[in-house]
């Protein structure tokens, strides 16, 4: 499919059975996948994972990589006033994390580690919706 119409994100048209099982099956690979990264043993290994992003899958990125990107970010720049028109994925990441570590930080269940919240927190994140810093990006 990648070789045909270049990209692995399937499309088909309405009765076509074959295409449809084929976007499926990359569907369920992709949350294998993201379970996996995540602890969860479902049938995924690095060498399926591998295989994978050789034929063209593109996985997301981790959380720790997402991290990383606002770690440079703000090495560069001395703030983590990362806006939608420098990079729209990350300042939207940023902003989901902010809200899931409000959630934390109330005590709720959350995704989020202990180890990730402690690290959001030291870079300026304050935990909920009115921003990511609050004023506090370069802190």
């Amino acid at each position: 499919y990648k070789e045909k119409h270049g990209t692995m994100k399937i499309t088909y048209e309405e009765g076509d059975k074959e295409l449809q099982l084929l976007k499926e099956w990359t569907k369920n690979q992709m949350r294998m996948h993201v379970k996996w990264r995540q602890g969860h043993e479902l049938g995924m290994t690095q060498e399926k994972a591998d295989m994978l992003k050789e034929i063209g899958m593109e996985f997301p990125p981790t959380w720790e990589e997402m991290y990383n990107k606002i770690v440079q970010y703000r090495a560069q720049n001395g703030d983590i006033e990362i806006t939608n028109d420098y990079d729209p994925v990350l300042a939207n990441w940023m902003s989901r994390q902010n809200e899931v570590l409000g959630r934390h930080i109330q005590g709720n269940s959350t995704r989020l580690s202990d180890d990730q919240a402690m690290k959001l927190l030291g870079l300026g994140f304050h935990g909920g919706r009115k921003g990511v810093t609050g004023g506090a990006g370069s802190g």
